[in-house]
């Protein structure tokens, strides 16, 4: 069984926009499948969450059975993914204000599965003894950066992992960032980018780091995080 402090959010992909139809009833089971496949793989049933389109929410009730019925969430009409995520965080937060969450994307493509899984393990772990961190697990390994923005659409190719309250805040752009920059493997400098304990008072930043490239997916499986003390800052709240 997994850490029963893990949640996972599946966000399932819009199955409408202006330029396409409908995906066919295959693909979208293809989908919702390879989703709930990797939730189970680093959460429990009762911590699974999903956002999906009220239209196919008869289809994913039938296809997550092991999923409680209120752990489906709904997209309000029009409304951009974001608007909902915020709402299945602070339900995570309400039940358990120390959880962990991944937000896994529907159209967010692992090179290799079992090697994903191993990442967003890592990535979990770590968000779990760094409580100020945000990982942000890109799908393509010479990716731009692309920031977190309440203003953009939900950045539906990265997935993202951090605690349920770091998670919140970030999505509400209530706290400044900091994009922490990887050390060299062979740096001997021993300087590692100061963490905040949860209790400290004060508006402390939020860490950001982007995982993108196959060395830095490799330390996140080996549970490393080591950054220099002299980190730039990406956005002000």
């Amino acid at each position: 069984m997994n850490d029963a402090r893990v949640w996972a959010v599946l966000v399932a992909t819009p199955h409408r926009s202006n330029t396409e139809s409908v995906l066919s009833e295959e693909k979208r089971i293809r989908e919702t499948h390879q989703l709930i496949s990797r939730a189970m793989s680093v959460a429990n049933p009762g911590t699974t969450c999903a956002l999906v389109d009220p239209e196919f929410a008869g289809e994913w009730a039938a296809l997550a059975t092991d999923l409680p019925p209120h752990n489906i969430f709904l997209r309000s009409g029009n409304s951009r993914a974001i608007e909902g995520v915020r709402r299945v965080l602070r339900a995570i937060r309400a039940r358990d204000g120390n959880a962990s969450v991944i937000l896994i994307p529907g159209d967010h493509c692992a090179a290799i599965e079992s090697a994903w899984v191993l990442s967003a393990r890592g990535a979990l772990t770590l968000a779990r003894d760094h409580l100020d961190t945000v990982y942000l697990l890109h799908d393509k390994a010479a990716q731009e950066e692309r920031p977190f923005d309440a203003a953009l659409d939900f950045c539906s190719s990265t997935v993202i992992v951090g605690s349920a309250v770091s998670l919140l805040d970030l999505s509400e752009g209530k706290k400044a960032t900091k994009v922490l920059d990887w050390m060299a493997e062979d740096s001997s400098s021993s300087a590692e980018t100061d963490h905040v304990h949860p209790s400290d008072p004060g508006p402390h930043p939020i860490n950001l780091v982007h995982v993108r490239h196959v060395e830095e997916y490799a330390r996140i499986q080996r549970g490393q995080h080591r950054f220099p003390a002299s980190s730039r800052v990406d956005v002000v709240a």
